[in-house]
């Protein structure tokens, strides 16, 4: 019961990390079902519209989605040709703004939540262990982004060193083959 309370207390960061996802192939492994394949019956009693609002609520599900709404638009305006105006930035960002963020989950809640298991998400929420949860989980995601900035730093330069020969080398054939690239 613990892990399905863990497990509930961070399924909206997932929810919210997949809105910004891009659709990406990955080979599954033999005898593995792809995940969209995967059939789960509907609860006869679907979680309210009320529970889930108020689940939003309790977990601050709604500012951790409206951050990463808001890291998505960043990301694309850096990524972004540099002609694009500041002006249409800021209205992409007003639309966000506006976007009803609960309206938009509550069937997909409703699809896996019964109204009892809500109910019980909600109570463990509102109970000091899940108070104090919510207390310490900014921290420990905090602390996880830390660690795995440092582990993909770590790992990148690894793979970088173990391929910097055949890099250069890359590199230099380029040069060559485009001298007006400014040989960087």
């Amino acid at each position: 019961m613990r892990i399905v309370r863990l497990l509930a207390s961070t399924c909206v960061i997932f929810l919210a990390v997949a809105m910004t996802a891009q659709e990406t192939k990955v080979p599954l492994a033999p005898g593995t079902t792809p995940l969209a394949e995967t059939q789960i019956a509907p609860p006869a009693h679907p979680a309210t519209e009320d529970q889930i609002r108020e689940y939003m609520q309790l977990s601050g599900a709604l500012p951790i989605t409206r951050q990463l709404m808001d890291k998505m638009v960043h990301a694309m305006q850096l990524t972004a040709a540099p002609y694009y105006p500041a002006s249409m930035w800021d209205d992409m960002r007003a639309e966000f703004a506006k976007l009803d963020i609960i309206s938009a989950y509550v069937p997909l809640y409703q699809r896996y939540f019964s109204q009892e298991d809500m109910q019980k998400v909600l109570d463990f929420y509102r109970s000091p262990a899940g108070k104090n949860l919510l207390a310490i989980q900014p921290l420990l995601i905090h602390d996880a982004q830390g660690i795995m900035r440092q582990k993909g730093q770590d790992i990148g330069l690894a793979v970088y060193n173990r391929h910097k020969d055949e890099i250069e080398a890359a590199k230099k054939l380029y040069d060559n083959q485009h001298p007006l690239s400014g040989n960087n």
